[in-house]
C-alpha cells in the first residue's frame, strides 16, 4: 500500500482578461480554475444581443466577447460663425476626433474634440481673431479712404482727396474686406471711384 499526505491543490487564478475598451470585464477579476463570469459592454458602447459568459479554465479565460455598438455622440457639437467645423463631428461614435480649426476670415489655432463615453464632444474650441485687410487702395491717383485696419466683413470708403472731384458718372464708393478664394487671405474688394483734377481757377498771374 502507499503511504504519505495528499498534497493540498488550490485552483490557479487567471489573468487579468483584456478585450479592448468596448468591454467591461471587471466581473473577471480575481477568478480562478473553475468559476465564471460575464462581460458586458463599457460606458459608451450599447449591448447588442446578451452580456458574454467567460471561463477561468486551466489554460486562460475562454469565452467570445458580446457585440458592443458604440454610441453616436448627439450633444456638444460647436458651432459658430468662426469656426470651421468637420462634418464628422455631428457623427462621430465613442472614442474617435474630430478637428474644428477657424473659419475663413479668422485665424487661429486647430482644436481636437473627442466623442466622449457619455454621449457628449468634449473640447476646448480654438480661439479665433478676426483677420484684417491691407489697405491696397492705390495712394496715388487722388483716392481718399477710410480703409486703414479694416476687419473681415467690414467696409470703408473710398471718395476722391483734395484737389480731385468726383466725375459726373461717379459717386464715393464702399469697399468691403471679404475672403478671397484665390488668394487664400482677407483683401479689400470694390471699384474705384473715378475721380478728376480740378481746375485751378483763381489767383492765376496776368499782366
Amino acid at each position: 500500500d502507499f503511504s504519505g499526505v495528499s498534497p493540498s491543490c488550490e485552483p490557479s487564478a487567471c489573468d487579468r482578461l483584456s478585450l479592448g475598451e468596448a468591454y467591461r470585464t471587471t466581473n473577471c477579476e480575481g477568478k480562478v480554475t473553475g468559476q465564471t463570469c460575464l462581460v458586458m459592454c463599457s460606458d459608451g458602447w450599447t449591448l447588442d444581443g446578451g452580456e458574454s459568459e467567460y471561463a477561468c479554465l486551466a489554460t486562460g479565460f475562454s469565452g467570445s466577447p458580446p457585440s458592443c455598438q458604440a454610441n453616436t455622440c448627439t450633444e456638444g457639437v460647436p458651432s459658430g460663425s468662426d469656426l470651421d467645423v468637420e462634418a464628422s463631428c455631428s457623427s462621430l461614435v465613442t472614442g474617435e476626433v474630430c478637428e474644428v480649426a477657424c473659419a475663413d476670415g479668422y485665424e487661429g489655432t486647430t482644436a481636437q474634440f473627442t466623442c466622449s463615453t457619455m454621449g457628449t464632444l468634449e473640447g476646448t474650441p480654438p480661439t479665433c481673431q478676426t483677420r484684417t485687410c491691407d489697405n491696397t487702395v492705390p495712394s496715388n491717383g487722388g483716392f481718399s479712404d477710410t480703409c486703414n485696419s479694416v476687419q473681415f466683413e467690414s467696409s470703408c470708403m473710398v471718395s476722391c482727396s483734395d484737389g480731385y472731384q468726383l466725375s459726373a458718372s461717379s459717386s464715393t464708393q464702399e469697399f468691403h474686406c471679404l475672403w478671397d478664394v484665390d488668394a487664400g487671405s482677407v483683401a479689400l474688394q470694390g471699384a474705384l471711384p473715378v475721380c478728376e483734377p480740378i481746375l485751378c481757377e483763381y489767383n492765376i498771374p496776368s499782366g
